[in-house]
């Protein structure tokens, strides 16, 4: 049931699932990585201190069997200890020194757990005395063995042959022993041989006591050849040691640490020749801790991938809830499961903004002809009060918020061209791309002819200056597009009642061209120029297209208090209104889409009402109190942080540096760049 349930919005449910699944993969990804990146610093680190800390039992060993070499050289330097044993006649050695020296080595013996057994070798007179007492060679070998001469010429031979000073293995009947030898000289003769026996069980306890510090599964010590003399640990890994020159299969990690499959061996040689120390221990005693760690982390690793599939099974049950009421809605009563929702949902949506740009595509051309009308209506030369014009301009979302008017024509030589649909919408955006917050333009079309009303903002001395350039501009993308059409402008205006007298002066620099072309284009040309002037007259003229204001706008002339306020009770509404603009202006002039449109969708007001509302309050028009406050806050950032231009122009509300730069000028009467460099 569950599988079925899973299964029935199968396209978001298995997309929630496998979109968790995705990221618990990558994060557990990651973070096997990092665990990986620990144990492999842990383990680095854990066989650097095990490679040190082996180097411990033989610094401890060493340092011991250093005491006999330093006991070797007292006796050496001690003249009464080592001074020649006087024979008499019969070659008998004198007993009254001799014993004396035995009692000092056996002195030395017992000082020095390390040393089994002292004796000295005379050769010229064939005696030993050690620890054992004074005897001919023979008798001190059979004490040494019980009796047993096995092995006697070999032994007086090592005795004899033992030179300098060094320790070195001596095997007797399968038993080995480690001895020291030196030779004691006299007139660069060599007069006496010294030989120290090691105690094995105590070279055995070092061993020990060495791997109680630092443990290891054997500690041995061995010669040359890797025979074991002493160890301590398991002896089932002496034979590791044993064949270790074989060494195959094994991983050398660093100088003398080698490592096989299940262990670790580090060699060190003694500070004496002929010695050497092997360490070995398991991966698994040397690893514990990281190995303990990884199980613990592939325990919460896999504990996480399962918590994380059930979680994710939730999820996207709980997400997908949403998606599902919203495909419940759009398909009621349809239960199809071999169609994937978000399949479903697209078509919907297509199917909705095919809907939505038909729309848009309507309110569009009904706004282009209520502009279209009052563009007519304007030029008609209609007796319209402000009032009436502020009415239509409310009711229709239209407005004039400049000062300056200008009326430009698009004409063409022609009676049969007009504009095709693809060239009107090029037409409309070279209009469109030049909209600024300083520039309005009102665009109307009346067979042959086109229409635009400029309504801008500029200083006294410039206000020619922009008409003059919107109109060349015009030209020349009227001649980059080869269209045959002409533009002419009328002159500027002040008051919306000059406009029609604007459209009037462009008619007649028409009606002045075509009569300068006459004298080379013909009377034909003039006749046909009048001929279009006069059929747009007429098509202005109409009554279709010149209806009473009721009719275009269902609005008509009304007191100047609808509402039965008082002169002071609408004064002081107008005030309320004013500051709220100017609150909006103050919070929201870092938006560059602020504007006076933007602040009237807000306000659920026109254009026209809250421009002239907040002029009459504060005798300042909207967008040039907007300007103002833009500009103060350029002025604030460049005093305060180091921006570029750029970001100024951004940060308090600029669509471009270029606006920024031009506006900053009009102002302060310098450029941002100037002023930065005035204030630094």
């Amino acid at each position: 049931m569950f599988g079925k349930k899973l299964f029935t919005v199968r396209g978001v449910k298995l997309r929630w699932i496998r979109s968790f699944l995705i990221v618990i993969a990558i994060s557990m990804l990651l973070v096997l990585i990092f665990m990986l990146w620990i144990r492999s610093k842990a383990t680095e680190e854990a066989l650097s201190s095990h490679y040190h800390y082996s180097s411990f039992i033989s610094h401890v060993i060493d340092e011991q069997m250093g005491q006999i070499t330093n006991l070797s050289s007292k006796i050496m330097n001690d003249r009464t200890l080592i001074r020649m044993i006087e024979a008499d006649a019969g070659g008998n050695i004198k007993t009254e020194s001799a014993y004396q020296l035995v009692d000092q080595l056996r002195n030395f013996m017992i000082a020095n757990q390390m040393i089994e057994e002292i004796y000295i070798y005379y050769p010229e007179q064939d005696y030993i005395l050690g620890t054992l007492g004074i005897y001919r060679p023979i008798s001190y070998y059979l004490l040494q063995n019980e009796l047993k001469r096995t092995g006697y010429n070999r032994w007086l031979s090592m005795v004899k042959a033992a030179d300098n000073m060094s320790f070195f293995f001596w095997s007797n009947e399968g038993k080995k022993e480690l001895l020291f030898s030196r030779a004691i000289y006299r007139d660069s003769q060599k007069s006496s041989v010294m030989i120290i026996k090691l105690r094995k069980s105590y070279m055995e306890s070092l061993l020990e006591s060495a791997n109680t510090q630092y443990p290891h599964r054997l500690n041995a010590l061995t010669d040359d050849e890797q025979k074991v003399y002493a160890y301590y640990g398991e002896e089932i890994l002496l034979p590791l040691v044993q064949n270790y020159n074989d060494r195959e299969g094994y991983t050398q990690l660093r100088q003398n640490y080698y490592a096989s499959n299940e262990h670790f061996i580090i060699t060190e040689p003694s500070a004496f020749r002929g010695l050497h120390y092997y360490m070995i221990n398991t991966k698994s005693n040397v690893l514990k801790i990281q190995t303990a760690i990884t199980r613990l982390l592939m325990i919460c690793i896999a504990s996480m991938f399962l918590v994380g599939i059930v979680l994710s099974v939730y999820m996207s049950h709980y997400n997908s809830r949403p998606l599902r009421l919203l495909l419940g809605r759009l398909q009621p009563g349809q239960q199809d499961s071999s169609d994937n929702e978000y399949d479903v949902i697209s078509r919907k949506m297509d199917e909705l903004l095919e809907e939505n740009q038909s729309g848009i595509l309507l309110l569009r051309q009904k706004q282009r002809f209520i502009e279209e009308s009052f563009v007519r209506t304007i030029l008609s030369g209609a007796a319209l009060t402000d009032k009436q014009l502020d009415a239509v301009q409310r009711t229709h979302n239209l407005g004039f918020e400049n000062k300056y008017f200008c009326t430009i024509i698009l004409y063409s030589d022609a009676n049969s061209v007009r504009l095709d649909e693809q060239q009107q919408q090029l037409l409309e955006k070279f209009v469109s791309d030049r909209y600024d917050d300083t520039l309005t333009v009102f665009y109307g079309a009346v067979y042959p002819n086109y229409l635009f009303i400029l309504n801008y903002r500029a200083p006294n001395s410039e206000t020619e200056e922009i008409a003059e350039l919107f109109t060349k501009q015009l030209s020349h993308w009227l001649a980059d597009q080869q269209l045959p059409y002409s533009c002419v402008k009328g002159f500027v205006s002040i008051e919306q009642r000059d406009i029609y007298r604007s459209y009037q002066n462009a008619l007649n620099q028409i009606a002045k061209s075509a009569t300068a072309l006459a004298l080379t284009e013909g009377t034909d040309y003039v006749e046909q120029v009048e001929g279009q002037m006069h059929a747009a007259e007429s098509a202005w003229n109409t009554p279709h297209d010149r209806q009473p204001l009721q009719d275009f706008g269902g609005v008509e002339e009304k007191p100047s208090n609808p509402r039965g306020q008082s002169n002071d009770e609408a004064k002081e509404s107008g005030g309320v209104l004013a500051s709220r603009i100017r609150e909006i202006i103050d919070s929201q002039y870092g938006d560059a889409m602020l504007s006076l449109t933007m602040i009237a969708e807000q306000l659920q007001m026109s254009n026209s009402y809250i421009s002239r509302v907040f002029k009459e309050q504060y005798q300042l028009g909207l967008v040039e109190y907007l300007n103002q406050v833009r500009v103060e806050r350029a002025k604030e950032l460049m005093n305060l942080k180091q921006l570029s231009i750029k970001e100024i122009a951004r940060e308090v509300g600029f669509a471009s540096d270029v606006s920024f730069i031009r506006v900053f000028k009009k102002y302060e009467h310098m450029t941002p760049g100037k002023y930065k460099q005035t204030v630094k």
